[in-house]
C-alpha cells in the first residue's frame, strides 16, 4: 500500500469506512439475491390487517409515488390507497410470517405451558377468538 493511500484511509472518518464496508458487503450479497416470486408478493388484506397495529417498511420509490395519491371519503371513513413494488409486498409477506412464526407461535407457545399469566382468548392477534 502506498503511503498516500495509508494516509487516506488512516485519516478517514469511522462513519465513512462504515460506509464504504457497508457498501461492498451489500454489493457482494446483491450477487446471489433473488427477485420475489409470484407466491411472495401476492398481498392478502385479510392478514395484514389482522394485528391492532398496521407497519410496513417501503422503499423510496414506493415513498415517492405514494406521497402524490389522493385521500377520497366514503361516508365517514378515509380511503387511502397505497402501491407497492414487488419487493415491498414481499417484504410486507415476509415481515408478517417472521412475527407469526418467531413471535406469536412462540408467545403463545409459552402461555400453553404456564408460562405467562396472558389470556389468549382476550389478546388481539392471529389466536384470539374474539375477532370480530
Amino acid at each position: 500500500m502506498s503511503s498516500t493511500v495509508a494516509v487516506t484511509a488512516a485519516s478517514a472518518s469511522p462513519l465513512a469506512i462504515w460506509r464504504e464496508n457497508r457498501k461492498k458487503y451489500l454489493s457482494e450479497k446483491a450477487k446471489s439475491v433473488k427477485w420475489p416470486v409470484a407466491d411472495a408478493i401476492k398481498l392478502k388484506p385479510v392478514f395484514l390487517f389482522d394485528e391492532p397495529v398496521f407497519s410496513t417498511h417501503m422503499c423510496a420509490d414506493c415513498r415517492k409515488e405514494n406521497r402524490s395519491g389522493t385521500v377520497t371519503m366514503d361516508g365517514d371513513k378515509q380511503v387511502l390507497k397505497i402501491k407497492v413494488c414487488n419487493i415491498c409486498a414481499s417484504m410486507m409477506n415476509a415481515q408478517r410470517r417472521t412475527k407469526f412464526f418467531n413471535y406469536d407461535v412462540l408467545c403463545f407457545k409459552r402461555s400453553e405451558e404456564g408460562g405467562s399469566s396472558i389470556d389468549t382468548d382476550s389478546t388481539p392477534g392471529m389466536w384470539s377468538s374474539n375477532k370480530f
